[in-house]
């Protein structure tokens, strides 16, 4: 499966569309615009997903940025759905973006090609 980058960011970057749920009953699920990070450590979630899920905080953890400054973040146990059908659980803390940023937690699970010439994304199965 291939995507293109999106090419309205400067420089252009990797976007994948993602399903997210909570694991509670009633399930909840939404949509989202995923942005592909090789250099975050962590996938991060909207704050508006949080809300959209009602997701409950399972854990505190301190991050830092490029900046290096640490920061206390709330993280949330949730679902994942990839665009390849790939299933899973993992635990993110929310930030003030629309976008999910997937980190290395999730992609370390996939096998993908950046080709950046072509501003294409794959995944391979």
């Amino acid at each position: 499966m291939k995507f293109e980058y999106d090419q309205k960011l400067d420089p252009a970057a990797p976007f994948l569309p993602v399903r997210l749920g909570n694991l509670e009953s009633p399930p909840r699920y939404g949509d989202f615009r995923a942005k592909v990070d090789t250099g975050a450590d962590m996938t991060a979630i909207p704050d508006a997903a949080v809300k959209a899920l009602n997701l409950s905080v399972t854990d505190r953890l301190e991050v830092s940025g490029f900046d290096n400054r640490p920061i206390t973040v709330e993280v949330y146990a949730l679902g994942i759905e990839l665009p390849n059908g790939k299933r899973g659980k993992l635990k993110a803390f929310a930030f003030d973006e629309e976008y999910v940023l997937l980190g290395r937690d999730t992609i370390n699970h996939l096998r993908l090609l950046f080709d950046g010439p072509a501003l294409t994304l794959e995944i391979f199965d």
